[in-house]
């Protein structure tokens, strides 16, 4: 995010265009999914992401889900990994304009993805959408009766039977928390803080502990700071971080166990990239191998995917792309711009399957007719040390070229 970015919102509306394993019986256990934890896109964590990257067992590199959604037709979409190629689902339909941010998969055979329904691209959310695949089949799920608009934003499944997502009200202009408990969903109390706040990742490693990722200060930009809020089992509260230097987001959280964790967002006038460590009971920030960015033209997203503490990969939308080893962190960006045929490339999320193998969705935008630009969606696939840009799924928008992939999830094998 997992989900519209805010500057081709703003630009493109000035135009009147596009406004833009196996079941785990244990609730305790930490979920088994290789996929980001975002779990933001942009601005409105529209991508999300999310989420677990298990640690303890082995990632099945044959079947892998991405959401996405094309911005001017208003369709969300859901495509599935298998035979070695890509293609979409048919999901449930759906009267109003759809758009999905994140998805989370516990299991193979059982997955949600979630988003928001809207009459117009730039408009206000109608409601949360939550979708759940079941026996080879996508469903609409109930949800919570709500007077307001509002969206889901990511989400994060501890197994089948409990989970957790995060969503935004557009009357308060506050963010939601929500919990899937015994086949339902339900709000939950946000903590009472300090000034406006906005979530965009959500990581729960336990039904005892989880944490989501965001900042304060949503309406002003050159304001926002870093805010992490941490669950222990009977509610969310803040949690202290780090001073760090300016204006600055969180945008993506995940833990590889309940003693270690990453952070990443945004920093200063340059957007340069922001990164935390929770390790020894507190965040420290770390200096980041890459270069610095210079502009946030492409909105806000990171995601983070790990299979064990030694081998993980961050993704953001401003050019970055890092491997984390045993050394610690690589910039991968260089190798990655040889085969991204587009300088105007963005990531979303990504998955990590193996030390050596890893996928990355995103977009590219292509200037066709001034002043409207075109948005393909974007796959990479990482395999023993080549990287490949990958053949995209069969989507039909009549030819409105205006899409992108906001997130991706590789469940566990059997």
């Amino acid at each position: 995010m997992k989900r519209i970015c805010l500057f081709l919102l703003l630009f493109l509306s000035v135009f009147a265009g596009c406004q833009n394993s196996s079941d785990d019986d244990d609730p305790e256990s930490p979920s088994g999914q290789a996929q980001d934890d975002d779990d933001d896109n942009d601005n409105n964590d529209d991508d999300n992401d999310d989420n677990n990257d298990n640690n303890d067992t082995t990632v099945d590199p044959n079947e892998g889900w991405a959401t996405g959604y094309n911005c001017r037709a208003g369709i969300g979409f859901v495509t599935h990994y298998q035979n070695e190629k890509w293609a979409l689902e048919t999901l449930p339909e759906q009267t109003e304009r759809v758009y999905l941010y994140a998805l989370s998969f516990p299991t193979k055979t059982q997955g949600w993805a979630v988003g928001s329904v809207r009459r117009d691209d730039i408009g206000l959310p109608i409601a949360g959408l939550i979708l759940r695949y079941e026996n080879g089949e996508w469903l609409q799920e109930e949800t919570p009766a709500r007077e307001t608009g509002w969206s889901v934003h990511d989400i994060h499944m501890l197994n089948t039977r409990e989970g957790w997502a995060i969503g935004g009200d557009s009357a308060t202009n506050g963010d939601l928390l929500m919990h899937y408990i015994d086949g339902a969903w339900q709000f939950v109390e946000a903590p009472a803080l300090e000034n406006a706040w906005h979530l965009e990742s959500i990581h729960v490693w336990s039904d005892q502990f989880g944490h989501a990722a965001g900042y304060y200060d949503a309406t002003y930009p050159d304001l926002r700071r870093g805010l992490m809020l941490v669950y222990d089992g009977v509610s969310w509260q803040e949690e202290e971080l780090p001073e760090v230097a300016g204006s600055w987001t969180l945008n993506a959280v995940v833990f590889n166990d309940e003693a270690e964790g990453w952070a990443a967002g945004f920093g200063n006038e340059f957007y340069a990239p922001v990164i935390l460590h929770y390790f020894d009971g507190a965040w420290r920030q770390e200096d980041w191998v890459g270069e610095d960015n210079t502009c946030g033209e492409f909105g806000f997203s990171a995601s983070f995917s790990f299979i064990d503490r030694q081998n993980g990969w961050l993704v953001e939308s401003e050019n970055v792309a890092a491997r984390y080893a045993q050394d610690g962190w690589h910039d991968e960006l260089p190798n990655i711009q040889q085969i991204v045929l587009h300088a105007s490339s963005y990531f979303n999320s990504v998955a990590t399957i193996s030390a050596m193998e890893m996928w990355a969705v995103g977009a590219s935008m292509y200037t066709v007719v001034e002043p409207m630009d075109k948005t393909i969606g974007l796959i990479l696939h990482f395999d023993k040390g080549e990287w490949k840009r990958v053949v995209l799924p069969d989507i039909d928008f009549n030819d409105d070229a205006y899409w992108e992939l906001t997130d991706v999830a590789f469940p566990l094998a059997d």
